[in-house]
């Protein structure tokens, strides 16, 4: 299991520090945990295509670790995502990620037109919901989800990783 701090930052903007972010890799199973600003860019330093990313999961609704999901989408097809990007989020961020979506409707539908792009997919979202005490399998690793106070916000979660005989 390799962790990769992508960003460490807070709202507060830093020239050094992009949002809150990491990626953990486990054999071919990428896993995005938040998405602040700056985050997109950060995979492809760390040489790590953002269309090969298996899913997103969102900690909790605030924009310093959702910032870069709309960013991610666009640049994910662009790299050749042939589907859409899979979110794993609580109802909150689910409004906001269809949201999201709505917004940039326009925008994507004159970029579809323009490039005549086949893989139309790997413009969307797939939204699926995520609650405390859930166990999430992906390839190689398993996912804890666990309810954390991050008072005013609810539901708020961290994440147990397992692979290999070894958490994180």
């Amino acid at each position: 299991m390799r962790v990769t701090l992508l960003g460490t930052g807070c709202p507060a903007l830093h020239p050094r520090r992009a949002g809150s972010g990491l990626l953990v890799e486990v054999g071919e199973t990428r896993l995005l945990v938040d998405c602040g600003h700056g985050i997109a860019q950060r995979p492809v330093e760390a040489g790590v295509s953002i269309a090969g990313l298996t899913a997103v999961l969102a900690s909790h609704l605030h924009t310093d670790h959702l910032a870069d999901l709309s960013t991610l989408v666009v640049a994910g097809c662009h790299q050749g995502r042939p589907r859409p990007l899979r979110l794993l989020a609580d109802p909150a961020v689910a409004r906001l990620a269809r949201a999201l979506q709505a917004a940039w409707a326009e925008e994507r539908a004159q970029r579809l037109a323009f490039e005549e792009r086949p893989d139309r997919d790997g413009f969307a979202l797939a939204v699926k919901p995520l609650e405390a005490r859930r166990r999430l399998a992906f390839p190689s690793v398993e996912i804890e989800v666990v309810a954390v106070d991050h008072r005013p916000v609810e539901p708020a979660f961290g994440f147990v990783f397992r692979a290999g005989g070894f958490s994180r």
